[in-house]
């Protein structure tokens, strides 16, 4: 599995603390979203927590070597260390290579399957083969958010989420749709966590602005 959530950190799933299960009405959630809908924060209140000083308090700026490493050793595990400097380098220098955190574009899996054929014994001239798969995940795409695609010096940042036929262009149309479909399965803020995120630390950097206490 190819997973890289240094263009996405803010992107998270929830989880109901009763069953464990993870909400799925809504593919991915926003964290800053969730912990202000956990925290009774009205929609547009939120908007105004997208800054670029709350994501460097969150440490969103700061997830390429922890990504890269956790790549690095999930070839190792597959029998693939040898091949992995020869991919990533490859995928490196065409920017955001992922749709969102565990969804990689397709010319990330385009290189994965060149790397099987030179195993297989087609030889290295697969490297220069052009290879046109269509990418049908384009249709399900989280934004590169332009603080972090400065981070990384990448153009093309936007807040423009893309989930099949919905299209919210603004941090407050994603809020907005967040909070609707949140209410229209019954959430219940009680039983529902972030998963695999701190949310001690995400009160510790977000309380404060929203007058929440810890």
């Amino acid at each position: 599995m190819i997973y890289f959530d240094a263009f996405h950190p803010d992107a998270c799933m929830l989880m109901q603390l009763g069953s464990g299960e993870i909400f799925t009405d809504q593919p991915l959630s926003s964290t800053v979203t969730a912990w202000a809908w956990l925290h009774g924060l009205r929609p547009d209140e939120v908007p105004g927590l997208f800054n670029k000083n709350v994501f460097a308090a969150l440490g969103y700026f700061d997830r390429w070597a922890a990504n890269v490493e956790h790549l690095r050793r999930t070839f190792a595990a597959a029998g693939w260390a040898d091949e992995f400097d020869r991919f990533f380098l490859n995928i490196q220098r065409t920017g955001n290579f992922m749709h969102t955190f565990n969804h990689p574009k397709v010319h990330v899996l385009t290189s994965l399957a060149k790397m099987l054929a030179v195993r297989l014994g087609c030889g290295e001239s697969v490297w220069a083969r052009d290879v046109n798969v269509q990418d049908i995940l384009t249709v399900v795409t989280w934004p590169l958010y332009p603080d972090v695609a400065d981070s990384y010096g990448l153009a093309g940042g936007s807040y423009q989420w893309r989930w099949y036929d919905a299209h919210q262009t603004s941090v407050q149309a994603f809020v907005e749709t967040s909070y609707m479909a949140y209410a229209r399965c019954k959430l219940d803020t009680k039983d529902i966590a972030i998963f695999d995120v701190d949310e001690a630390m995400l009160d510790k950097v977000l309380g404060p602005m929203c007058g929440v206490a810890a």
